[in-house]
């Protein structure tokens, strides 16, 4: 018996509307949050966890899913679990590989927008960013992304760092 009922599609289909009521939630959250709507206060975005993100994240490539579960049905070949456990973290890799090449437009003019003001520098000044810029790309960690808390209260945090000096 399978894992996960991968030779239904309507399973398929119900994992798809998980996924829209997670975006809605998130989406709900968001524009509750203070940064976002004047009515709100900073506590609808605390009720946002990072396991809901990743949850709704992971869920995302439920089309694919179903794409597959339909190849499998009309070929009259058995579920592979280990390939769709598989293809569910490809599909979840080339997610995010596709909402960084949307970037990536963006990224190459801001590029060559730092690239154009470093220029512009004083030789001492360029030269103590280089250097900065290959100790800090050498540090542990510094090959992967890493994702600060959101800082849902600008005001708080400020005030934090002031009463520390």
């Amino acid at each position: 018996m399978s894992r996960y009922n991968y030779t239904d599609v309507a399973f398929g289909a119900a994992k798809g509307e998980e996924y829209w009521r997670q975006e809605r939630a998130i989406c709900a959250v968001m524009l509750g949050h203070p940064a976002c709507a004047a009515d709100s206060s900073p506590e609808s975005a605390r009720h946002l966890s990072i396991e809901q993100i990743h949850a709704a994240s992971q869920a995302k490539s439920f089309d694919y899913r179903v794409l597959n579960l339909l190849l499998y049905g009309l070929t009259g070949r058995p579920v592979d679990e280990q390939l769709m456990e598989f293809l569910a973290v490809d599909e979840h890799l080339v997610d995010i590989g596709d909402d960084l090449v949307d970037y990536e437009a963006s990224t190459y003019r801001l590029e060559a927008r730092h690239a154009a003001l470093l220029a512009q520098l004083p030789d001492q000044t360029r030269q103590h960013f280089r250097r900065r810029h290959a100790e800090a790309s050498e540090a542990p960690g510094s090959g992967s992304w890493i994702f600060p808390q959101p800082i849902l209260d600008e005001a708080a945090y400020r005030r934090q760092f002031a009463e520390a000096d």
